[in-house]
């Protein structure tokens, strides 16, 4: 999560050079569909990735929080309280200094708390940051749901990577080694949980707004 004016800036270069380096590889790629793929498929992801960072920073700035902020992220699928902690800062205008002190704290601590590596959380502590930062702190158990096997009837990851491969003669070429099929399936696997998760959160959401 960009956190200051500096990484907000440094964030915007570095998406507008990843965005002239796919653009010089569509023009250079542009007769092979396989090799632009294999070309562009990163810098995207990449593109995507600062662009959601620096829309996540402005929509912050600017005030424009949501009256519930989940710290969870279905894009990453993991629990994100320093992203929370840093949109509610970002939206009251105040530093990591200033939030330090009006915490009574130092700012490394606020730094470290906006760690999106740190878990070792103390609720005191979010509870203290959540009101000065004009929030309530409420903690929610969701129920966890029964880890099952595809259903009957529908092909598994491995039958529909064949399927795909098969339909797609050039795309199996360059996905002959295991190496690179590996690879695909780890791709496809990422996504298909990325999806599953993004539907839970989509559905706790629901159920709190109902």
């Amino acid at each position: 999560m960009i956190s200051n004016e500096r990484q907000y800036n440094k964030t915007k270069q570095s998406l507008e050079e990843f965005r002239a380096q796919l653009e010089e590889s569509r023009r250079r790629y542009a007769d092979d569909p396989v090799l632009l793929q294999l070309q562009t498929g990163q810098l995207v992801r990449y593109i995507e990735d600062f662009e959601h960072e620096i829309a996540d920073y402005v929509q912050a700035t600017n005030g424009d929080l949501a009256p519930i902020m989940p710290a969870f992220n279905p894009r990453s699928g993991r629990l994100e309280i320093a992203r929370a902690l840093t949109k509610m800062r970002l939206a009251k205008g105040l530093t990591q200094e200033e939030l330090a002190t009006r915490l009574g704290t130092h700012q490394p601590s606020i730094t470290r708390w906006e760690n999106e590596e740190y878990e070792s959380y103390r609720l005191g502590d979010l509870r203290k940051v959540a009101s000065v930062l004009g929030r309530d702190l409420d903690v929610v158990f969701i129920e966890r749901q029964a880890e099952a096997g595809a259903p009957a009837g529908r092909p598994n990851l491995d039958s529909t990577l064949e399927g795909l491969l098969e339909a797609l003669p050039a795309l199996k070429s360059a996905l002959s080694t295991p190496e690179a099929r590996e690879d695909l399936r780890t791709e496809l696997k990422r996504a298909f949980r990325t999806l599953a998760e993004e539907m839970l959160v989509a559905e706790a959401h629901r159920k709190e707004v109902g």
